[in-house]
C-alpha cells in the first residue's frame, strides 16, 4: 500500500527576505503546496548599528502574520522556522525571536553557519539527485553571510565555512555610490578574497576541482539575467550552468546602472538590484580562486533543507 504524502512547512527568516514552503513529502520527494518570498530587509543597517531596526521588525512581523494564516489553512504536520545571519548577529534578537515565535505559533530557531550550510546542501541535492555522488563545493550566498560546504564523492563532508560576506553588508560597507566607483569595486573584491582564499586554499582543489553549486537569491537572479529570461522561472533556472564569462559580463552591465534601473531587470524586481553586485562579486571571486569555468545554479537550497529537516524530525529520520 502506497504511503500517503504528509504536509510539512519550512520557513527561512533571512537577512533580506523571508520565505515559506509548504509541501507534501513522500520518501524524500517534495511536492510544493505553497511557496512564497517576501522582502523584509531584516538585516538593513545591521552592520552599522548592531541591532535590528524597528521598521525592519515591523515588516517582519507583518509577513509572519500572513505566514501564520497560511499555516492555519494548510495544517502541516510539522513546521520548522530558522533564522540565519541577521539573527545570529543582532544584539536585540531575543526580543525579535520572542515576538516572531508567538506570531507563528512555533519556535523560531537561530541556526549556526555549519547547520545552514548542511541544510542548503541537502535541499539542493534533493532537487539535483543525479549530482549527489559527485565531489561538490556548495556556495550559499546570502545577504548577511556566505556558507560554503565541500563534500567528496563518498558523501563525506570535508569542510564547512560560514563567512561574514553578504550582499547587504558588502553593499553597505563598500558601495557608497549609486554607480559604484572602480575603487569601491576593487576594495570590495580585495576584502572578499581576504576571507575566501584562506579557506579555499586549505581544500587544495587544484587537482580535484569539484562541481560548484550555487544556491540563494543572488545566484538565481544572476542566472535569470544571463539566460535572458523575461521573468524568473525556477524550473528553467534549476541546474543552469552559469559561466565565469556570464558573471563578468553581467557584473559589468550592472555596474553601469543605478539601483533603480537594476530593480527593473528580470529577477531583480523585488529590490535585489540594490544589493546584487555584492553577491555577484562573491560568486565571481570563488570561480576565479578555484580556477573554475562555471557553476551550477540551484533554485532549491536552504528552504527545502529546512522543510526536509522538519519532516525528518517528525517521521523518525525518514522524510
Amino acid at each position: 500500500m502506497a504511503n500517503t504524502p504528509t504536509i510539512f512547512a519550512g520557513i527561512d527568516l533571512g537577512s533580506n527576505s523571508f520565505r515559506l514552503l509548504i509541501a507534501a513529502t513522500d520518501q524524500g520527494r517534495i511536492t510544493p503546496v505553497y511557496k512564497g518570498l517576501d522582502i523584509v530587509r531584516l538585516g538593513q543597517r545591521l552592520t552599522k548599528t548592531g541591532s535590528l531596526e524597528t521598521a525592519a521588525m515591523v515588516r517582519a512581523f507583518k509577513v509572519l502574520t500572513t505566514y501564520r494564516e497560511l499555516l492555519s489553512k494548510h495544517i502541516p504536520q510539522g513546521v520548522r522556522a530558522c533564522g540565519t545571519a541577521a539573527l545570529r548577529q543582532a544584539d536585540n534578537r531575543d526580543f525579535f525571536l520572542k515576538q516572531a515565535s508567538a506570531i507563528l505559533g512555533t519556535e523560531v530557531q537561530v541556526i549556526n553557519g555549519d547547520e545552514e550550510a548542511i541544510l542548503a546542501l541537502c535541499g539542493a541535492l534533493n532537487q539535483l539527485p543525479d549530482l549527489a555522488d559527485s565531489p561538490i563545493l556548495l556556495v550559499d550566498t546570502g545577504c548577511g553571510s556566505t556558507e560554503l560546504i565541500y563534500k567528496n564523492d563518498r558523501n563525506l563532508v570535508h569542510s564547512i565555512a560560514s563567512l561574514p560576506l553578504g550582499a547587504i553588508n558588502l553593499t553597505e560597507t563598500f558601495l557608497k555610490n549609486s554607480l559604484p566607483l572602480p575603487a569601491e569595486i576593487a576594495a570590495m573584491e580585495t576584502h572578499i578574497i581576504s576571507l575566501l582564499a584562506p579557506w579555499l586554499n586549505k581544500l587544495d582543489l587544484a587537482n580535484r576541482l569539484p562541481l560548484i553549486i550555487a544556491t540563494g537569491g543572488t545566484a538565481t537572479a544572476l542566472a535569470t539575467l544571463a539566460s535572458n529570461l523575461s521573468s524568473y522561472n525556477a524550473a528553467l533556472i534549476q541546474g543552469y550552468d552559469l559561466t565565469i564569462s556570464d558573471l563578468k559580463n553581467t557584473m559589468s552591465m550592472l555596474q553601469n546602472l543605478d539601483p533603480a534601473a537594476r530593480n527593473k531587470l528580470p529577477g531583480l524586481d523585488c529590490g535585489r538590484g540594490e544589493i546584487i553586485l555584492g553577491g555577484a562579486a562573491i560568486l565571481h571571486t570563488i570561480l576565479k580562486l578555484c580556477k573554475a569555468k562555471s557553476l551550477t545554479v540551484s533554485d532549491a537550497g536552504l528552504l527545502e533543507g529546512i522543510l526536509l529537516s522538519a519532516a525528518q524530525a517528525s517521521q523518525g529520520g525518514i522524510p
